[in-house]
């Protein structure tokens, strides 16, 4: 399809100015990362997945017909996800701190992914928010919003 080959040179186009802009900013070493770190790696891992998708994508439009582009309910789970991902970067993160904030978004992340239980949803959630805390902050001595909370 015309559109998923669009939407893939984007993101493949944005990964790499993201990437040489993250590298401006300076990477650090692995011991102290600077402040591109993160940045670069994460487009670096966006680039090379939407890299892939494209070939795939070429070369399965070499063998399938074409077929018309529908927009599905699935669009309108996407477009709520981005909308609760600009709320939580723009207002939770720095207010509430990284360990609320995140799990709240983690738990609309997942129900709207189908998980059926709200339950489910937060004990997963709560688990992921441990793990990468512990991961970033106690092991990798990061700096995360601690919020109004102060942890």
């Amino acid at each position: 399809m015309v559109i998923d080959l669009i939407t893939t040179i984007i993101f493949v186009s944005f990964a790499f100015v993201m990437t040489v802009q993250s590298v401006k900013l300076g990477l650090g070493t692995w011991e102290e990362p600077g402040p591109g770190f993160f940045p670069a790696f994460t487009t670096i891992v966006i680039g090379t997945l939407s890299l892939v998708h494209l070939i795939s994508q070429v070369r399965r439009s070499r063998t399938k017909e074409k077929t018309e582009f529908d927009l599905g309910p699935q669009w309108v789970k996407v477009f709520g996800l981005m909308v609760i991902t600009f709320l939580y970067i723009q207002f939770l993160w720095d207010k509430l701190g990284y360990l609320i904030s995140t799990t709240i978004w983690l738990v609309f992340v997942f129900k709207l992914g189908n998980i059926q239980s709200w339950k489910k949803c937060l004990i997963i959630s709560v688990g992921i928010v441990i793990i990468s805390y512990i991961l970033f902050v106690k092991v990798g001595q990061c700096f995360l919003p601690k919020g109004i909370l102060g942890f």
